[in-house]
């Protein structure tokens, strides 16, 4: 198939620039409501059993962007050898005559969407003055969490909890050459002081069971949580998503595959629509489970700076 249109492959170091207006236009868009006009069915999901694999299909459409976008993901744990536990392609087609615009590395679809919406719900849950980040993780989502919560407060500390110091290390360097040494950045030596501690707890791995077991925690902390999040398979401990107001992006879709405990949870549209951010008093969990609507609107925006930076080009000439 004739591919027409370059396909996107800049570095992740260039996400960080693009972070901001993203969860800017995402934020736009939903308090527009045009969430309600577009068309996006629940994904589709095969999980072999006793596999340890999934794969996705989520296609997504709507009128602002006139965009037929479908993305295709395969999830792998368990396998260390491999190089990632992601692989992921977004197709992208006009939606006036069906042409086909371009195939896009989905797994930085995703990481850059992903940073954009925790950044979001992180700015409308968080404490105004949280100072003190932990997070689990040392991979791609963990670095997209940090970049997330750099982006809207101003951290101090961070501990970040993983069982792979070579990982660990390099998180740390490339968190000092892209933020500098104003903030700290620490392994964890006591996982659980570092989580009682925390204004902001991110959780960003592909473990299966709770990271950890119920502990007391800040009355106000908000998490970030990004990896398992089926009934059968979670990062965070059940009693702690009792206890706390659950975020989601869409509610049918975190029903469908987290269970009915998020029957309750506040969708995008009703976090950034609301009239007062009373969600910064109570603990907060965002407990993503994704949407295709946020990959077609982090597709069109990317199209959109692609164009604008092709005019400036041309006006340069």
């Amino acid at each position: 198939m004739v591919n027409p249109a370059p396909q996107y492959d800049y570095p992740e170091a260039a996400d960080l620039p693009y972070l901001l207006p993203l969860m800017a236009a995402i934020e736009n868009s939903y308090q527009k409501g045009q969430i309600h006009r577009a068309i996006v069915p629940l994904r589709t999901l095969i999980s072999p059993p006793r596999h340890g694999s999934t794969f996705g299909v989520m296609p997504a459409w709507c009128p602002e962007a006139n965009l037929f976008i479908t993305k295709i993901a395969s999830l792998v744990t368990g396998v260390p050898s491999r190089e990632s536990s992601v692989k992921a392609s977004v197709c992208v087609f006009d939606g006036t005559c069906g042409r086909p615009i371009s195939i896009l590395d989905g797994k930085r679809i995703t990481n850059l969407k992903c940073a954009a919406v925790s950044a979001l719900v992180t700015d409308y849950c968080a404490a105004d003055n949280a100072e003190s980040l932990c997070v689990f993780g040392s991979g791609v989502l963990a670095w997209q969490q940090i970049m997330a919560v750099m982006s809207v407060r101003r951290i101090k500390s961070i501990t970040l909890c993983s069982r792979q110091p070579e990982r660990r290390s390099a998180l740390c360097g490339k968190f000092i050459q892209t933020f500098g040494e104003e903030t700290t950045i620490t392994a964890a030596t006591d996982a659980e002081a570092a989580l009682a501690e925390a204004d902001i707890i991110c959780t960003a791995t592909t473990s299966d069971q709770p990271l950890f077991q119920p502990i007391p925690l800040a009355p106000r902390v908000h998490i970030n949580c990004m990896g398992a999040h089926t009934p059968h398979s979670r990062e965070l401990p059940l009693a702690l998503l009792k206890q706390s107001t659950l975020i989601v992006e869409d509610l049918p879709t975190a029903i469908e595959e987290a269970g009915v405990l998020h029957r309750n949870a506040i969708d995008l549209y009703r976090l950034v629509t609301s009239e007062t951010r009373w969600y910064k008093s109570c603990r907060s969990i965002f407990s993503s489970t994704g949407h295709g609507y946020l990959d077609l609107l982090t597709v069109s925006f990317l199209l959109s700076q692609q164009k604008s930076t092709a005019v400036d080009k041309e006006g340069e000439k």
